[in-house]
């Protein structure tokens, strides 16, 4: 009824004031039908070929909280001159969808008619190449910020550093960083980021330095600390690791949930549980990935009962696991050799947490069961599994098989299949494997 009587208002529109107050409620309703009728009047009255309408109307249906691409299209189609805000809300659109591929031939729809991209235009469009993988479309795009003279613009080269540094390109990523005449704290981050994604860890760790010392007048903030934290967990890089938490404690960052499940994760990874359930201990509001993150610190450094401890913890704090956690679990007991406990964890998730095991949860299992030589169960479970086994779970059992041996002559058939695939690189043939042993007409079933 509200709405109603809100949109009866609009006829009558006529002076500013009226206008303002119609501007305002397309920004701010939350209701897809009091949108709906609000286009209605707008396409009634041609307000839709005004800018001053269209432009927030367009943006309001484009973007998150009632992102709608396909009324966006269908809206923007209804627009006779549509103007280069209009085609960035659409590349943007398509930037955030699964399909950021059709924002760049937006982008050039709107150079064919035309129209000179602006920064916001090239930043979406890089976007659109970093999330769709269009290596070609990015080239495209740099050629285009040189061109138009936006070298300058940090936010902009920013984006343009997260598309070479997603394309595997990070020596590029650094050129395009080394060329900025101003670098934000952005930026930096975006290098440590680069450096660490494309394996130059002693690099990422090296920029924390540099930022450090204040050269550049950036000082690493909370995002730094995160980025580089994970650096050191792929290091291994304790001693750095013990400096970026003094680091985090010098500068109020140690009650951030984030960077105290980072810490956690970086000490377990260096082999230094006795700091990392420290930290742990300290967390005052514990998530599930902090709680994980313990889990899986323990299990990985093969204490797998202190893993089952935290759980049963984790329990009786009313956190629910996911999938992560139930991983981390099932890996520690296969490390520890706990088959009882794995097996009920393993029967627990599906039953009591309704979980679908994935393929690093049978992976894990079938890890634990040819360690303690239940290679027959394990070969049974792999051929029961509700999704493909992939060429890993089919090697775990045949290292536990060479092993501990069988008597299967069902497991000699398929490890003969299994090599001469591999003796020839015939990968895609492994998965015909799974299907021979779960096909009633063979005879060796």
């Amino acid at each position: 009824m509200h709405s109603q009587t809100t949109i009866s208002r609009f006829p009558s529109l006529s002076t500013q004031t009226h206008f303002e107050s119609l501007i305002s409620f397309i920004k701010s309703t939350t209701k897809t039908t009091q949108l709906l009728q609000i286009h209605a009047y707008l396409l009634r009255t041609s307000l839709i070929q005004n800018t001053t309408f269209s432009v927030p109307f367009l943006n309001r249906i484009s973007l998150p909280p009632l992102q709608n691409l396909t009324y966006s299209l269908r809206t923007f189609s209804q627009i006779s001159r549509p103007i280069v805000t209009h085609y960035n809300t659409i590349i943007r659109a398509y930037a955030m969808s699964k399909y950021p591929e059709k924002g760049f031939y937006v982008y050039r729809d709107m150079m064919r008619k035309g129209k000179s991209p602006n920064s916001q235009s090239l930043s979406f469009v890089t976007k659109c190449c970093t999330k769709g993988c269009s290596v070609f479309g990015g080239l495209q795009v740099h050629a285009r910020i040189l061109r138009d003279g936006y070298c300058s613009d940090t936010l902009l080269l920013t984006t343009l550093m997260e598309f070479y540094s997603g394309g595997g390109k990070g020596d590029d990523a650094c050129k395009v960083f080394d060329e900025m005449p101003q670098r934000d704290t952005v930026a930096w981050n975006v290098l440590v980021s680069c450096y660490t994604r494309n394996g130059r860890t002693r690099d990422a760790l090296d920029v924390f330095d540099r930022m450090q010392r204040g050269e550049h007048g950036c000082d690493p903030d909370d995002v730094t600390c995160l980025l580089v934290l994970q650096a050191c967990s792929n290091m291994c890089a304790f001693e750095f690791g013990e400096r970026v938490h003094r680091y985090v404690k010098d500068h109020g960052y140690s009650h951030a949930l984030n960077i105290c499940n980072s810490l956690v994760a970086m000490y377990s990874k260096c082999g230094q549980l006795d700091k990392a359930y420290e930290v742990f201990q300290e967390i005052p509001n514990k998530d599930v990935v902090s709680w994980t993150a313990m889990i899986s610190g323990f299990a990985s450094n093969g204490r797998g009962r202190e893993a089952i401890n935290v759980f049963r913890e984790m329990q009786r704090m009313g956190i629910s696991p996911d999938e992560q956690t139930f991983t981390a679990l099932l890996s520690g007991c296969s490390h520890s050799g706990l088959l009882d406990e794995g097996r009920s964890i393993f029967d627990r998730m599906q039953r009591e947490f309704g979980l679908v095991p994935n393929i690093h949860h049978y992976g894990c299992v079938v890890d634990l069961m040819g360690r303690v030589g239940l290679v027959e169960d394990a070969y049974e479970l792999i051929v029961s599994m509700n999704c493909k086994p992939d060429a890993t779970i089919w090697r775990t059992l045949l290292g536990a098989c060479k092993v501990h041996g069988t008597r299967s002559r069902r497991l000699h058939s398929t490890f003969e299949h299994l090599l001469i695939c591999w003796q020839f690189g015939e990968s895609n043939r492994i998965e015909e494997t799974d299907e021979r042993e779960r096909d009633p007409n063979n005879p060796e079933c």
